[in-house]
């Protein structure tokens, strides 16, 4: 096990130390970011957590590194608009959250806050400032998808019912939260597995079937990345993830090779979802069941959301309101609570990121979400339009996995807008190529 505690001198005495090495190995640090929060995301010292602390020391080493050489983070328009943006969000959320009762809770869950707020606006800025040319963008990607496939691989083997991939997990501080004894990988659920999945999927294919995005690398290792990335989204037995692929693959495959290849797939993927849906395997049978709790609790707990953001328009707080405002609404109340799996959560949130994001902060953080999506979409729909080949593939990729989140986000909590520190690296990378786009004196128009 590792340890749970660890005092505040050997803390410091340790940051400063790696706040100068990410200064002079910007790059090294940022791939170290990575790992903590792909395949060490249960280490965690007491209140402190690694996965978190380095997105921190990576800010504060760009900040001195850009001070000393006397130079300023190119931002491309699109990305200083979800910035703006997203600040607003970020004093918005705590206004609503602080008139909710925020400091009545306990320091733990307002770090919580504090990070899921902060922490998005270091990520881009650090890896735009990190990853700023296209090779490193590349690097940056390739590093993601192996570290990604590694997790992935875990969860394969722990379906399969080996052991010791079990233990990998559960060696790391923090419990690993099992849903329905769900294979998790190195997450903490299967639900945060199948985010990182639908991120990295996207991206697999895009550099199999798009030799510019590729270059040097060999097709065959990426095949091999893509295969084991495709069964652990399988095997986590999240459905609107396997969605998110789907969809996120016809439309690259459709960019990138045409309606013809698509075709020729199309049975190849009918074949398999057959396969899960009819497969006799125990393991398996969540995918098929629509009967099910979780699968029928979903409306209900969409339309009691919908209704409730109806009748407090600013939202009700990240925390407790929610709950007991909706039991005053007895019609919404009662269509929800008869479902098992919808009472679980039912204190919680609809499990809809979207509605999430309204029932807490209220149609004004709503709408912020969405301009952030639609305005990420146009920056990357403006890069396809690159006459560069060997630009306008990163747009098909980025479009691809925005299908695939934005899918899985539809039928889960977690998103941008609530502690998906990941998802927040790949709009510095978007930024990294439309400032590439600008070097040939070409650059992407809003739609």
């Amino acid at each position: 096990m590792f340890p749970t505690a660890i005092s505040l001198e050997f803390l410091i005495i340790a940051i400063v130390p790696i706040i100068v090495l990410a200064a002079i190995f910007p790059l090294a640090t940022l791939f170290l970011s990575l790992i903590l929060n792909t395949l060490l995301t249960g280490v965690e010292y007491g209140l402190i957590y690694p996965r978190i602390i380095i997105f921190l020391v990576l800010f504060v080493s760009v900040c001195f590194r850009k001070i000393i050489l006397k130079e300023l983070i190119n931002i491309p328009y699109h990305i200083k608009l979800v910035l703006f943006l997203f600040c607003f969000f970020v004093l918005w959320s705590f206004a609503i959250d602080i008139v909710a009762g925020l400091f009545d809770r306990n320091v733990s869950y307002i770090l919580r806050k504090l990070s899921r707020t902060f922490l998005p606006i270091f990520i881009v800025l650090c890896t735009l400032s990190i990853c700023n040319s296209l090779e490193k963008a590349r690097k940056f990607l390739l590093f993601f998808l192996i570290c990604a496939s590694v997790s992935a691989f875990v969860a394969l083997m722990q379906f399969l019912g080996f052991d010791f991939f079990w233990m990998l997990r559960t060696s790391q501080a923090k419990a690993l939260g099992l849903v329905g004894q769900r294979v998790a990988g190195l997450a903490n659920q299967a639900v945060t597995l199948s985010y990182m999945l639908v991120l990295a999927f996207p991206w697999a294919l895009s550099f199999v079937a798009s030799d510019d995005l590729r270059q040097k690398c060999r097709k065959s290792w990426m095949l091999v990345l893509l295969l084991i990335l495709s069964l652990g989204t399988i095997v986590s037995l999240t459905r609107s993830a396997i969605l998110g692929c789907i969809l996120s693959g016809a439309y690259i495959l459709w960019k990138f090779r045409g309606a013809r290849t698509l075709l020729r797939m199309l049975p190849v993927v009918v074949v398999i979802i057959l396969l899960l849906f009819f497969a006799g395997t125990e393991g398996f049978q969540r995918i098929s069941k629509v009967d099910d709790a979780s699968a029928q609790g979903r409306l209900p707990l969409a339309i009691t959301g919908f209704f409730f953001s109806l009748k407090h328009p600013l939202g009700g707080g990240s925390f407790g309101n929610y709950d007991k405002s909706l039991k005053k609404q007895k019609d919404y109340y009662n269509a929800v609570k008869q479902f098992k799996g919808a009472r679980s959560i039912f204190s919680i949130s609809p499990h809809n990121h979207f509605i999430n994001v309204l029932i807490y902060w209220g149609w004004p953080a709503f709408f912020v979400l969405l301009a952030c999506l639609y305005l990420l979409s146009s920056a990357s729909q403006g890069i396809i339009r690159d006459p560069n080949n060997k630009i306008a593939c990163y747009g098909v990729a980025f479009k691809g996995m925005l299908i695939a989140y934005i899918t899985n986000a539809f039928f889960h909590n977690g998103g941008p807008f609530l502690g998906d520190y990941l998802f927040w690296y790949f709009p510095g990378i978007l930024g990294v190529v439309v400032a590439e786009t600008k070097k040939t004196g070409w650059a992407p128009k809003a739609e």
